[in-house]
């Protein structure tokens, strides 16, 4: 049997939002409904990482393909804050 994970050895980005299908053979990426930010600090219009398949349950030879996703900004606007900064003056 062969498992499979997101791997990012740089621990680059906040993957949480990512999750593999697994259906028979086959094996697709997933993104939550909260989906991957674009917009810095914490996001990136590009999300590098790899995908490792390990056989033997995990515990044997290990090989990993790169995985590269855009993220497009669909609605042009700018991102709005969700904190306000006050001032005593």
């Amino acid at each position: 049997m062969i498992r499979y994970e997101i791997y990012d050895p740089r621990r680059q980005f906040d993957l949480t939002n990512l999750f593999l299908n697994e259906v028979g053979l086959r094996r697709t990426i997933g993104i939550n409904s909260s989906g991957l930010s674009r917009d810095l600090p914490f996001g990136s219009s590009t999300y590098n990482f790899a995908i490792a398949a390990t056989d033997e349950n995990g515990s044997g030879v290990t090989s990993y393909i790169p995985v590269s996703i855009e993220v497009t900004d669909t609605n042009n606007r700018g991102p709005i804050p969700t904190v306000r900064l006050h001032s005593n003056q």
